[in-house]
């Protein structure tokens, strides 16, 4: 089954359907290794948690009711992450 990571606009978030990965630990791994990919650097990955969600790849008009039979919009549980730069490990006091 294929990982994907959904990335915020500015990257400062991460989104990854909740069945795709085996735990929390999992997404982590996989939106670091991402993230390295992308950008050449490594990132900490903080308050994850669950949330439900609602994905299309369509636009919605806004103040429009638009039922969601007349869509492809999917209702799904994803890890929800914040990304920020890691900390550093070797401190010089």
């Amino acid at each position: 089954m294929a990982k994907e990571i959904l990335w915020s606009e500015d990257q400062e978030f991460a989104y990854g359907i909740k069945a795709e990965f085996i735990n929390k630990e999992d997404f982590i791994a996989t939106v670091k290794a991402e993230h390295e990919d992308l950008t050449d650097e490594e990132c900490d990955v903080v308050d994850v948690e669950v949330c439900t969600g609602l994905y299309t790849d369509e636009t919605l008009e806004a103040e429009k009711i638009i039922l969601l039979k007349y869509t492809n919009v999917q209702i799904e549980n994803w890890y929800v992450g914040r990304i920020e730069e890691p900390e550093e490990s070797n401190s010089i006091e």
